[in-house]
């Protein structure tokens, strides 16, 4: 029995070497592990009030998304007007049924006739219902964005490298005091293992952050398109394929633009007539018969000489 109530002693449990490690450690090595843990600090600190900002806007969406499930109809939460504080999903709720109201009715203001003329609006087009779908995508971009801010962050990574600029610093220092043997190296290793341990601790709160903020955004962006796709059943018309264009008579211009003529720069300007009195054309001479080619006529050999003519016979006196 006297070894198990040895190693069941006190004695059996003091870490001699450990002591004198850490009692031989210069201030300058305490200095930067307690900097790397006020480091550590401000990132949990962060991590949690993220955290709870995420826990909130959950909660928030989950009191909607009941109110919701067991509204009357589609736009009572709408119509009655009621209030979500911090809820995404009834941010894009709103803004969706204001987009829609406003294509059907022309207005987004909610009255005491409202539902009277929301029977009479009939259906909307194809287009506008793709712009109350476009509407909501915008608006869960917004409202999702300030979930991922921070998520990717270099605060785990930032603390190992703490730690190794104080390992460095703590090496030079006991170099110049000429200190050698364990209390050296006990300042040296004391920075580098807190790095480590705060960065792993670090890392498990920035993994744990982005899983809670991508869940929430993936379920706000399902939402999106749950309420996109009823309200596209409910409110929009799909018999007809396409929208038709208005007319330029339609749209109130007469006068179109004439396309019968080339643009004016790339027509040369004609000159104008030079003023000159007008004179009769003298009549053109007669066509003069070509001679014939003669037996000798060949490819080198001109037109044959014409033959003199005969001097004209004197006229008598007494004529």
């Amino acid at each position: 029995m006297p070894p198990i109530s040895s190693f069941l002693s006190l004695q059996a449990f003091t870490f001699y070497g450990l002591q004198k490690s850490l009692s031989e450690v210069s201030m300058l090595s305490l200095g930067c592990c307690a900097l790397l843990l006020l480091v550590m600090l401000v990132c949990v600190l962060k991590w949690i009030s993220r955290s709870s900002s995420i826990a909130k806007t959950n909660k928030a969406d989950e009191e909607f998304t009941a109110s919701f499930r067991g509204s009357a109809h589609l736009l009572a939460l709408f119509q009655t007007g009621m209030v979500f504080p911090g809820s995404a999903r009834a941010a894009v709720y709103q803004n969706a049924c204001r987009e829609l109201s406003w294509h059907l009715l022309g207005t987004d203001t909610v009255d005491k006739n409202y539902m009277a003329r929301l029977r009479t609006a009939g259906r909307i087009t194809p287009s506008q219902g793709e712009a109350v779908n476009r509407t909501a995508r915008h608006v869960t971009d917004e409202v999702t964005r300030p979930f991922m801010v921070g998520v990717g962050g270099m605060s785990a990574w930032s603390l190992p490298v703490l730690g190794l600029v104080g390992a460095l610093l703590c090496l030079l220092d006991g170099l110049g005091r000429e200190q050698t043997g364990v209390g050296l190296w006990s300042s040296v290793l004391l920075p580098l293992l807190a790095g480590a341990l705060f960065s792993l601790l670090v890392a498990a709160c920035q993994r744990s952050l982005a899983h809670q903020a991508r869940k929430a955004t993936t379920q706000v962006h399902d939402f999106a398109v749950e309420i996109g796709v009823a309200l596209d059943r409910m409110f929009v018309d799909h018999r007809q394929p396409m929208e038709l264009l208005p007319s330029l008579g339609g749209m109130g211009i007469t006068d179109g633009p004439n396309f019968s003529q080339p643009p004016a720069e790339t027509v040369a300007p004609m000159p104008p007539p030079a003023a000159t009195p007008f004179t009769a054309a003298a009549p053109s001479p007669a066509p003069v018969p070509a001679p014939s080619p003669g037996i000798g006529s060949g490819p080198g050999s001109g037109p044959a000489p014409a033959a003199p003519s005969a001097p004209a016979a004197p006229r008598p006196a007494g004529a």
